[in-house]
């Protein structure tokens, strides 16, 4: 890991609700302006960063400007620390034995994706998520 702050680029599917809003908060966090996030359905994004379609598709990517990769919860973990300009979040990855705590990221992150575009429904319309 390179000194902090690093400048991340953020992969994320423009076509989900609850992922572009979850961008929205993050640039409002982000106030030095570390982080750069694009959809992966915009031409040549994928390609630009050293990922395949079926990669962007499957998870959020950072990409960072000392060529590290975080995929999924990692990279998400990553945009965080990067725009609160703490590591503290990626601190909580890397202990991964406090009690289990990196599993439950990889356990809801399959359930999250196949449920993007009922994530930010009404309550009433929404699918219970199963641990």
């Amino acid at each position: 890991m390179a000194e902090w702050p690093l400048q991340l680029t953020l992969v994320f599917d423009g076509t989900c609700g609850f992922c572009t809003r979850s961008v929205r908060l993050l640039e409002a966090l982000d106030r030095n302006r570390r982080v750069t996030a694009v959809p992966f359905q915009k031409s040549s994004v994928p390609a630009s960063v050293g990922l395949t379609l079926q990669e962007c598709k499957a998870a959020a990517w950072a990409i960072a400007s000392d060529a590290g990769r975080y995929r999924g919860a990692e990279a998400v973990n990553a945009v965080v620390a990067a725009a609160l300009g703490s590591t503290l979040p990626l601190l909580l990855t890397r202990y991964k034995a406090i009690a289990g705590l990196h599993l439950l990221p990889r356990r809801l992150q399959p359930q999250s994706i196949a449920r993007r575009p009922t994530l930010l429904l009404p309550t009433s319309r929404r699918v219970p998520l199963v641990l």
